[in-house]
Parts: structure tokens; sequence; C-alpha cells
């Protein structure tokens, strides 16, 4: 059976557990091959791997494995991996206005009962991420 190379954006399951998001595909020039860059959505680590690599078998197990929908375990890792990219000074551009309306009118302060359209913009963030669609 063929697989098809991850693509940016995709969202992708490692075997031993852990969502990672496709940066983008590089290639590692002194040894000739195309590489895997990609990123953890739990702690927002990037990661670099040969195509061949991350898309090899092992045994009857794939290293990894495309997520085509998500389950609710699945969006909370990503949701996790979200805040801690936030939390680490790495908002998402989808996310940079709500997050400055937010700033300038209550600073560092969370008022819950005013964080409704930046919650709201982080759940269609999260669900769209998870989803693996356009955005």
């Amino acid at each position: 059976m063929t697989r098809i190379a991850p693509q940016e954006r995709e969202i992708w399951k490692h075997y031993k557990g852990g969502l990672y998001q496709i940066i983008r595909i590089g290639f590692n020039e002194p040894y000739n091959v195309p590489c895997v860059i990609y990123k953890s959505l739990r702690d927002s680590k990037n990661y670099a791997r040969p195509v061949d690599n991350f898309m090899e078998t092992l045994g009857d197990i794939c290293r990894f494995e495309k997520v085509e929908s998500s389950s609710p375990s699945d969006i909370i890792e990503v949701a996790e991996g979200i805040y801690q990219s936030i939390t680490d000074g790495e908002l998402p551009s989808q996310l940079e206005e709500p997050w400055n309306k937010y700033q300038d009118k209550y600073g560092d302060i969370m008022v819950a009962s005013e964080a409704d359209d930046l919650i709201c913009a982080i759940i269609r963030y999260t669900l769209e991420v998870s989803k693996n669609y356009d955005y």
C-alpha cells in the first residue's frame, strides 16, 4: 500500500501517541534527502525527520498516521498544545486580533466575563487545527 507524504498544516499522530502538525517539507542538503519538519502540539517543539523515516512502518504499525478526524481526546491535546504555545509567547496568527483586542482592554488580567470573543476564537482555532481545515 502506497501512503501519501504529509503536507503543510496536516495533523499526524505518532504510534506512541502525541499529535504533530506538519510545518513544511524541507531538504537536508548534506544527505540529499527531503525531510518533514513538524511541531508537537503538546509542547511546541519542532522536529525534522527524513520523509522515508517519517512514513516508514515498524512491523505492521505506521510510525505516523494522518489524523483524518478528531476524537475528543485529540481535540483536547490540540487545545493543550495551543495553550502551551500561547504561554510560550508563540501566538498563532489566527488569534492575534482577538488576543490584541483583549490585551488592549484588560492587559494581562483574565476577566472571564469579558473574554468571550477570545475564548471563542481559541475554540474555533482548536477545532480548525484538529480537523485539518484550511485556515
